[in-house]
């Protein structure tokens, strides 16, 4: 059979409503590429019947595949680029989408660029009513092959989110898996390993919708402070990819943008009444960056002033507790 130049592989997990416009919006492929792989790969889904969804399209081509039992995100990652056939992956979250034009774009981009390993667009953050939330910074400027200035960029923060970026099979091959000791942050350490070693390509167009909702895995770890640790966890372990003598300069920038979002992230759930989110949310700021959110920003907060002794005097428990945290990740 004959090797087709994209694979599009859907995971999902008790998203089963949301899996229509993901994979009608990768069904736009095949009109220019009709021998496009569609897959969804299901991480033993337990609230929903996602085969039921995925049968409506089997007469277009999509196929499905059910893990036995759940694997956790990053290994569903990797099972899809391991079940891919094509050349290119583009792993396509089952809540999110693209636009129709996403794949022939891409393709005029990379098709006649062999030394090119990935290619990413913008991307535009919606809620589930399609209502735009935000986008990211910090991307190119212009179309093109990605400069260094990119790549100090995604040293210190993941701009780049998965329905955003395809990547070569190769690639996938030569680097290895997905981390399964990352959860939040597993796709910012695979676009950092695959973007540090390939040349990368960016198409200036945005083409992709991440989508943000309540049932998401990031709402789900951002109430504990997880999501932050999390990334602490992949700061420390991306050090390897970067020259020496940058190292610590990425590290300490690193540690102040995920501090600084944990700190706003703390706000809004102060404002929504959410104590306990915004308390969690504020601790993992605390072990990433301690003087900064003490010294700056806990002072203007306006919280209790009970809390605040507490958090201060727990500064010193906190960054015990989360000793792990400051080894290398093996």
């Amino acid at each position: 059979m004959p090797k087709p130049f994209w694979s599009i592989m859907i995971p999902s997990y008790n998203c089963a409503y949301l899996l229509p416009k993901a994979i009608e919006s990768a069904l736009a492929c095949k009109r220019a590429f009709p021998d496009t792989q569609i897959e969804v790969v299901d991480d033993c889904s337990t609230r929903d019947k996602p085969e039921e969804v995925v049968r409506r399209y089997q007469e277009f081509g999509v196929s499905f595949y059910r893990h036995p039992q759940n694997v956790g995100a990053p290994r569903n990652f990797s099972a899809c680029a391991a079940r891919s056939r094509g050349e290119w992956i583009h792993i396509l979250h089952g809540d999110d989408y693209v636009r129709d034009d996403f794949y022939e774009k891409l393709h005029k981009s990379i098709a006649n660029r062999p030394q090119v390993y990935s290619a990413f667009t913008p991307f535009i953050a919606v809620n589930e009513t399609g209502n735009e939330l935000w986008t990211p910074d910090r991307l190119p400027t212009q179309a093109g092959l990605v400069a260094q200035e990119f790549r100090d960029a995604i040293a210190t923060q993941n701009v780049i989110q998965a329905p955003s970026i395809v990547v070569r099979k190769a690639a996938y091959g030569e680097i290895g898996a997905f981390d399964p000791n990352l959860v939040h942050t597993a796709d910012w350490d695979m676009w950092n390993r695959v973007i540090w070693k390939y040349p990368a390509y960016f198409e200036a167009d945005t083409l992709a919708y991440y989508l943000i909702h309540s049932a998401s895995d990031s709402s789900k770890l951002m109430r504990t402070g997880e999501n932050l640790y999390d990334a602490l966890r992949a700061i420390k372990k991306a050090s390897k990819y970067f020259p020496e003598e940058r190292r610590a300069k990425y590290e300490k920038a690193a540690r102040r943008l995920q501090a600084v979002l944990g700190v706003n992230q703390c706000r809004r759930y102060w404002s929504q009444g959410d104590n306990s989110g915004a308390f969690a949310q504020l601790k993992a700021s605390i072990v990433l960056d301690p003087a900064w959110t003490l010294g700056r920003v806990l002072p203007g907060m306006i919280m209790p002033s009970a809390m605040k002794n507490v958090l201060k005097s727990s500064l010193a428990r906190i960054s015990r507790r989360d000793q792990p945290l400051e080894r290398e990740p093996s």
